[in-house]
């Protein structure tokens, strides 16, 4: 429980929004490291809560249809939780490129690298 207010304190610095979406974003993040997954169903499966399970994959579904992030901000929410100097980080670029039908998919993402595990600062 402790984890989850340490998460929500920093994300209101960062995101904003009203608290029981603030509460809904801790739970998917927390989620997302627990399951290693991006999959909604393996999401609402894990998410706690008093709803059924296609309950709480429909709230996902809408919340992502409905709120937008200022990615400027995520970018410093990602830079202000990784630890201070003392520890190494580093940045990351990486490229890929997938097919789907005739379209063309292209994406560069920018990343903080730390522990083994690449956080999302940027893409296009």
């Amino acid at each position: 429980m402790i984890k989850d207010q340490v998460l929500k304190e920093a994300l209101e610095k960062y995101i904003e929004c009203n608290k029981p979406r603030l509460s809904f974003i801790t739970k998917f993040i927390i989620v997302l490291f627990t399951t290693r997954s991006v999959n909604f169903t393996k999401i609402a499966n894990q998410m706690l809560g008093a709803e059924k399970e296609e309950s709480r994959y429909r709230q996902i579904q809408r919340f992502f249809q409905i709120f937008e992030f200022d990615y400027d901000n995520i970018a410093y929410l990602v830079a202000s939780i990784i630890p201070n100097k003392d520890d190494k980080c580093v940045l990351s670029i990486d490229r890929t490129n997938w097919k789907y039908g005739k379209q063309n998919i292209n994406i560069l993402t920018l990343a903080i690298t730390y522990q083994g595990i690449a956080f999302p600062l940027m893409w296009t």
